[in-house]
């Protein structure tokens, strides 16, 4: 299985002809803000290097499971300092730098990829030193229309996901579940903002088209649906600053590194023999 994983994301690099891997949005401008001036700086999931590229950092650092992504960035990725690639798949391997390694760490776009996201932010814990910084960005399986996809349709989806037949994405995850798993894994000081994951440079040619405004799409624009009337106060009134959990379509998730983790991975344990303090644990409870 890990082959077909690894196979599937060099494919993807590889067919990356629509300069989808240097699309900017507006949750990587607020990830590089956060991060991009700490003097070293570890991407998990760094693909082709183009977030690493924006960072001021001297010491620069990614790791990604594709080795096509990474013979890339080998040949993009600048500092004034190291640069250190690896190939790495983070649900099977550790990541191959000593603890407190990074004054800055971010992962964007990636814990919806993973099946162990306990294990990966343990590591980013681990290789992060005492008050270090960490951004994470998630797609929000909270925006108020997955909630009316899911209800209508009875599916689970983010609509964000890269592959040909099925979603690449095997996560999902909401604001109350991102902040309890990262308080689980040593985090704290934790800020939660929305993004609408709008592209703000290099757009694409097939956006370029989508955009343009036809009859039938403005019929559907216009039509006073639930769904389009939040839509629009959405857009008018920003409400993804404000209440993020339910109008933005992804989350940018800022801590600080305050202890060690006390998770490595996430254990599997029968339900029946759950524990009621180990049954809290878990990020779907509801007290």
């Amino acid at each position: 299985m890990t082959n077909s994983i690894e196979k599937f994301y060099d494919e993807w690099h590889k067919s990356a002809e629509s300069n989808r891997t240097l699309e900017i949005r507006d949750r990587d401008l607020l990830a590089i803000e956060y991060v991009g001036n700490c003097r070293s700086l570890l991407e998990l999931g760094c693909g082709c290097g183009v977030l690493l590229n924006r960072a001021s950092s001297a010491q620069k650092a990614g790791a990604d499971i594709s080795a096509e992504a990474i013979k890339i960035a080998k040949k993009e990725v600048h500092a004034s300092g190291k640069v250190d690639l690896r190939v790495v798949n983070i649900d099977s391997e550790n990541l191959p730098w000593e603890s407190n390694s990074f004054e800055g760490c971010m992962a964007v776009e990636v814990l919806e990829h993973l099946f162990d996201p306990v294990h990966a932010l343990a590591e980013l814990n681990r290789v992060l030193e005492k008050n270090g910084k960490i951004v994470v960005t998630i797609p929000n399986s909270g925006y108020f229309y997955y909630r009316y996809y899911h209800l209508v349709t009875g599916g689970v989806s983010d609509f964000h996901g890269n592959g040909m037949i099925v979603d690449e994405h095997i996560r999902y995850y909401c604001e109350r579940q991102i902040m309890k798993m990262m308080q689980l894994t040593g985090f704290g000081h934790i800020r939660i903002k929305g993004v609408m994951k709008t592209v703000v440079s290099t757009e694409t040619i097939q956006q370029k088209r989508d955009r343009k405004l036809s009859f039938r799409k403005l019929l559907h624009a216009v039509r006073p649906t639930p769904v389009n009337v939040l839509s629009k106060s959405n857009k008018i009134f920003h409400l993804w600053k404000r209440y993020p959990s339910l109008f933005a379509v992804g989350l940018v998730i800022e801590a600080r590194k305050v202890e060690e983790s006390k998770f490595r991975y996430n254990a599997a344990i029968d339900h029946q023999h759950r524990t009621a303090e180990l049954e809290k644990l878990n990020i779907n409870y509801v007290d």
